[in-house]
């Protein structure tokens, strides 16, 4: 039955206006409002802008229950903030304390407007949407000079002396104060230094010692009123705006969202009584911090946000990429010096501009010297190219040297003067090295040097922009060596080769003999080495000696390894380990027993283990023994009379 009543009140809302629709608002889902309603909901509730905190305790304020609330913030970060400005647009938007919905807060903020970095904006868009920075008017300052008394000012007279007395005086509709005993007095329209005149020649009917000196008279602001203002235009939130009677121009921009995409920023008029009284140019804020014109506003004043009428494009190589507002007398250097000037890495020789033409698309390069006189039209695209990825001295060293790596070629035009700088390591082979370099092609060309005649002064090199040197270690133009041992020891393997090793050496390596080495009879292999004698078909695959370490010579013991030797250590053929057999069932003594030799028979084993039980059974004695193959039927042998297993 609840179901059925939501549903028909859907249904009946849809054709209700707003102002229903929010006083029925406790009682509807809502998910079942349109973004209208929402952003419509969201004004008049004046959530617009609030931190995710202070929007949910407004909206527990309002009524609205814990669901409704996750509901609505769920909503509203689907709706496009543009789907705002345009209902705006529509003259829905309702007046509303701007400075309490746009306060500062380290909270975030519920609704942030969020822009792709990587896309250009607007020069100044940041100042209207960083959520941190506040333009509320400062309340707490004495008034100014030309603040004009309004309706709803409530002004605070103190009377000091012989009287003392104070009284707070509210302005009413039609511009009076009503001070007792003395009637309405007119204040509206004045300031209030020509107010306190009026109230001193007034005040001197009931009060003669003000004309004496004997009673003083103050008259300040005590509480200040409101004052609605329009914003109509190239505005991110355009409409009706409530604002205190402090506020001046920046802070109307400011809560209403400033100017739009394309919004100009250098041409904001501010409408008094049908007359616009200042144009305002935000880049002299921005630019100069210059707010001469920032004027305070008065009731009914409207501001006006026109479109640009020239605006360019301004990338690459600036501290500030941007989209830039011109005006005409303004030239491509005062563009790139409001972006901050040139980055550290531009190339400023040249800068290219990309032009729309009347049919096509036009290309202007401009010289550096001519940026303060060339002139922008709308549209224009201005790229600031980085240094190309080169070095205009640079030359570079690696391989077998401490310190690899670049050098200027003004310090060090030879290669010697390189080398040294570079300190060769000791491991460098020195017959050979190569520099690398470009022709005026680019075609790579290598020379090569031979190391000991360049610093011996004997080759000289001068070296050129760009040259690659490289020498190498020794280490790094052969084989690396090693050497093998296998058989009877305990880590057999590859072991790196160092020179005056012996066969000891690398026994030890590989941490010593195992129980069964012969060591009469270790056997070393050796690669053969005939530098320039070649044969086609040779017999010999390589050298063999044998070192007897059980009884060694001189020459056994001073024999050396060379690399890629293989040392086989044997085992001895006396060495033999112990085979153990298992006697299990009827015997005396059934357990494991070790073989005494080869020639040793089964009913041997049975002896020694006591003979058979009187139980035991020889006719179904088995012999079980693991090979190397399939199981098969040869694998058990069936000992079937104890004549067998005696005689077996």
């Amino acid at each position: 039955m609840k179901k059925v009543f939501s549903i028909l009140l859907l249904f009946s809302l849809l054709g209700l206006p707003m102002v229903q629709v929010i006083a029925q608002l406790p009682n509807i889902p809502i998910e079942s409002l349109s973004d209208q309603q929402i952003i419509a909901l969201m004004t008049q509730y004046q959530l617009f802008g609030l931190s995710e905190l202070e929007m949910e305790m407004r909206a527990r304020e309002k009524g609205l229950t814990k669901d409704q609330i996750n509901q609505l913030k769920k909503r509203m970060t689907m709706i496009d903030p543009l789907s705002v400005a345009e209902l705006n647009k529509g003259g829905n938007k309702a007046s509303y304390d701007p400075y309490e919905s746009r306060k500062a807060t380290p909270i975030k903020s519920f609704r942030p407007r969020l822009f792709d970095t990587s896309i250009l904006r607007p020069f100044g868009a940041d100042l209207f949407e960083t959520a941190m920075l506040s333009f509320e008017p400062e309340l707490n300052i004495p008034t100014p000079v030309n603040y004009i008394i309004g309706v709803n000012d409530q002004l605070s007279i103190d009377l000091f002396g012989v009287s003392d007395l104070t009284r707070k005086l509210k302005v009413n509709t039609e511009g009076y104060i009503r001070f007792p005993n003395l009637g309405p007095i007119k204040v509206a329209g004045l300031t209030v230094d020509e107010a306190r005149l009026k109230l001193k020649s007034a005040l001197t009917k009931i009060y003669p010692g003000i004309t004496n000196g004997s009673i003083g008279l103050q008259v300040s602001l005590a509480q200040l009123r409101t004052i609605k203002v329009t914003l109509i235009g190239e505005v991110v939130w355009p409409g009706n705006y409530e604002l205190s009677s402090f506020a001046t121009l920046m802070n109307a921009l400011y809560v209403s969202g400033g100017p739009n995409k394309i919004g100009s920023f250098r041409d904001i008029e501010l409408v008094r009584h049908g007359k616009t009284v200042v144009k305002f140019d935000l880049y002299d804020f921005l630019l100069k911090s210059d707010l001469t014109k920032n004027l305070i506003l008065n009731d009914g004043d409207v501001i006006r946000i026109n479109p640009y009428s020239n605006r360019i494009i301004l990338k690459g190589a600036v501290k500030k990429p941007a989209l830039f507002d011109v005006q005409p007398q303004e030239s491509a250097a005062d563009i790139i010096r409001y972006a901050g000037g040139f980055a550290d890495i531009a190339y400023k020789e040249w800068i290219r501009v990309y032009r729309m033409g009347l049919r096509n698309k036009e290309i202007i390069s401009v010289p550096q010297q001519q940026l303060s006189s060339f002139r922008l039209q709308t549209g224009d695209t201005l790229v600031v190219d980085s240094l190309a990825n080169q070095y205009a001295n640079r030359v570079t060293i690696s391989g077998a040297v401490y310190y690899g790596g670049a050098y200027s070629l003004q310090q060090l035009p030879s290669l010697k003067e390189l080398l040294q700088a570079a300190r060769l390591r000791e491991d460098v082979f020195m017959n050979r090295g190569v520099i690398k370099r470009l022709k005026q092609d680019f075609t790579p060309e290598i020379i090569a040097f031979d190391i000991n005649k360049v610093l011996r002064d004997e080759e000289r090199i001068l070296l050129q922009r760009e040259d690659s040197v490289q020498v190498f270690r020794i280490t790094d133009l052969r084989e690396q060596y090693a050497i093998t041992i296998n058989g009877e020891v305990n880590k057999p393997g590859s072991y790196p080769y160092a020179e005056n090793m012996g066969v000891q050496d690398l026994v030890l390596l590989a941490e010593g003999y195992r129980d069964g080495a012969a060591l009469q009879n270790i056997e070393v292999s050796r690669r053969l080495r005939m530098p320039g004698v070649y044969q086609k078909d040779s017999a010999v695959y390589s050298m063999i000696k044998e070192i007897n370490l059980a009884n060694p010579s001189k020459a056994d013991l001073e024999f050396k390894l060379l690399p890629f030797d293989i040392v086989s250590v044997r085992k001895s053929p006396v060495y033999k380990e112990q085979i153990t057999v298992s006697v299990e069932g009827e015997v005396v003594f059934p357990g494991k027993y070790t073989l005494s030799g080869n020639a040793e028979r089964i009913s041997d084993l049975i002896k020694r283990a006591g003979g058979l039980k009187q139980k035991g059974f020889a006719g179904g004695a088995m012999l079980l023994r693991n090979v190397y193959r399939d199981v098969s039927a040869s694998d058990v042998t069936v000992l079937s009379s104890k004549n067998s297993l005696i005689n077996t």
